[in-house]
């Protein structure tokens, strides 16, 4: 009797746990689930991240691929350089590789096996660019003078190398024993111009002072300031010919001429267009070669450069320039280092015209010509630069922190430091 009670009881539950199959759909039973379908979708073709085209020989590369079934960080790589037979990569993946042209094919897969397109890049490989070397130095820094003012321009001449300082002193130096033995005080302290604002001749060291309208000189003999000469307005450009010294009235329109045995002006000369106004720039700077003074004047249309005959004082020739132009000169031969441009030209003196320009590798602040070379310097970290006239190229290049101050004599080139010293090179 209990056995079929028993039976019963095993009877009625198997038709309820059926009952319920039923209702929950053929594809489940209690406590299970059907096999899944197999996955048959195939993976995106990768993406292929990194560079086309390098010099670099093990450049890295990066598969991204996206698949519906199964996450990016599950899918595998195949891939190969100039192969059609992929082998397994990692998602970032590097080779080396020679100079040329390289083909990089790579594939995606996922955890059923199914396969993406291909991905084909073209990876070309170029010849690494060696960076020219650095040029040969300009010379010799054969001494580091401290001078312990702020450094403008410098001139050469009178048995010493003179600095005109910001702060209105002029620092005489010895270059026999590379020393200041003498710090002058002067009525002004410089207010403007790094080059040619201070010359030497005549027994003398000559200073203009643009704000005071005023020359100053001071007797290389005794290192003390004999005479204060009042010129046209806002004087700026010095130069020195026989018995006389030259003054570029920079908003007046005209140039000085002082005798230096009376200290007086004994000329004034117009030039430029006398009936309208003096704008900035004119005349500014000015050089001194053989029997002509040379006038740098900005004025419409543009830069020029004036020959002046010192004799009859008269514009013998006019040239134009390219932009704003420093000048050097020996006495005989003139060069302009015109700085926009970065090109340095000599003056034809037979003709009045430029000669073939030599690049410049900086904008030259400051020319000076000597020791069988021309000079120059910028404002900033390029330092001296060295040119070879016959060469007509530079031809060395000494780095430091210029501060425009520039002058040639006894046997060496003399240069400021932005850390208010003055280098002594030789070439």
């Amino acid at each position: 009797m209990r056995r079929v009670v028993r039976a019963k009881i095993i009877a009625a539950a198997a038709a309820a746990l059926a009952g319920l199959a039923g209702s929950m759909g053929a594809s489940t039973t209690f406590g299970m689930s059907a096999a899944p379908a197999r996955d048959k979708t195939p993976p995106s073709a990768p993406r292929v991240q990194g560079p086309r085209r390098t010099s670099n020989h093990a450049p890295r590369f990066r598969f991204r691929s996206s698949d519906p079934d199964n996450p990016a960080g599950k899918l595998l790589y195949r891939c190969s350089f100039d192969s059609r037979r992929l082998h397994a990569c990692p998602p970032r993946y590097s080779q080396r590789l020679k100079t040329g042209k390289h083909l990089l094919r790579a594939r995606a897969l996922d955890s059923a096996g199914n396969r993406s397109h291909i991905t084909t890049v073209a990876i070309r490989i170029i010849a690494e660019t060696q960076p020219p070397p650095p040029p040969p130095p300009a010379g010799r820094i054969t001494a580091t003078i401290a001078v312990g003012h702020s450094l403008g321009p410098f001139a050469a001449g009178e048995n010493a190398v003179w600095v005109e300082n910001r702060d209105g002193t002029i620092s005489r130096i010895d270059p026999v024993t590379n020393t200041v033995v003498a710090t002058i005080t002067t009525p002004f302290a410089l207010s403007g111009g790094v080059g040619g604002w201070i010359v030497t001749g005549a027994g003398s060291v000559w200073i203009s002072n643009p704000g005071a309208n005023s020359v100053t000189r001071i007797d290389a003999a005794t290192n003390h300031v004999v005479a204060t000469i009042p010129v046209g307005e806002s004087p700026t450009g010095l130069a020195v010919t026989p018995g006389a010294v030259w003054v570029a009235n920079h908003r007046g329109g005209s140039l000085s001429r002082i005798d230096p045995a009376t200290n007086a002006v004994v000329a004034t000369i117009p030039v430029g267009d006398q009936t309208g106004p003096f704008d900035l720039g004119y005349p500014q700077e000015l050089a001194a070669e053989g029997s002509s003074v040379w006038l740098a004047a900005d004025k419409p249309p543009g830069q020029m450069l004036e020959r002046l005959d010192p004799t009859t004082t008269a514009v013998v020739a006019k040239l134009p320039t390219f932009g704003f132009c420093e000048y050097g000169s020996d006495g005989a031969t003139l060069w302009a280092g015109c700085l926009d441009e970065r090109r340095l030209y000599p003056v034809d003196l037979a003709t009045s015209a430029l000669g073939s320009p030599i690049a410049m590798p900086l904008p030259a602040f400051s020319v000076a010509v000597g020791l069988g070379g021309v000079w120059a310097v910028d404002l900033g970290p390029g330092g001296l630069v060295h040119f070879d006239p016959a060469a007509g190229k530079s031809v060395g290049q000494t780095p430091f922190a210029a501060t425009g101050g520039l002058a040639v004599g006894y046997g060496a080139v003399w240069a400021g430091r932005g850390d208010e010293k003055v280098l002594r090179i030789e070439p």
